[in-house]
């Protein structure tokens, strides 16, 4: 009789236990998204500033990270394509300091300007139900036939790889 009641104890404790784990690991489950903004996202003709690049149009886009996961996140490296050309983004050389905008040619000898609050870079640390937008530069860009590009990002974190693609619709060259 009192093996029989400490096995029943056992075997509850045991549910319990395993019932609590369970619901403690949906939890804290991986959970990273990516966005694109396309009212953010432009390519222009290269900048004065990057007149040795190879290149006649380079690019901002605007993205969200969001880290819906109860565990802080580190973003160490992000790849991207455009129309599946490989392309890397760096921050903007400012000559004589940091700028909120950039002036940037939509035509020859026309300009407008784009205010940029954050330009994203890493390693990125995105804290656990937090987000983090910003800009990443490409002074490289491939040229595209049409205003709309397929993006696609590939945000390596220390837990695994999170991808995104999106058919972004930049303003600028031909807006």
């Amino acid at each position: 009789m009192v093996t029989t009641i400490v096995a029943i104890i056992g075997c509850l404790t045991g549910v319990a236990s395993l019932t609590l784990s369970l619901i403690r690991s949906w939890n804290e489950k991986f959970d990273v998204r990516i966005y694109f903004y396309e009212s953010g996202s432009v390519f222009f003709h290269k900048l004065n500033l990057y007149s040795s690049y190879k290149t006649d149009y380079q690019g901002l886009i605007k993205v969200r990270f969001e880290n819906r996961s109860s565990t802080p996140i580190t973003v160490f490296s992000i790849k991207a394509t455009a129309e599946g050309k490989p392309i890397a983004f760096q921050k903007i050389e400012w000559p004589g300091g940091k700028q909120d905008y950039l002036d940037f040619p939509i035509k020859k000898n026309t300009y407008t300007r784009i205010s940029i609050g954050r330009e994203l870079e890493v390693p990125l640390r995105i804290e656990p139900y937090d987000a983090c937008e910003g800009y990443l530069f490409f002074p490289v860009f491939p040229s595209i036939e049409s205003d709309t590009a397929i993006i696609k990002l590939t945000a390596e974190t220390t837990k695994r790889a999170v991808d995104a693609v999106s058919k972004v619709r930049f303003i600028g060259i031909r807006s």
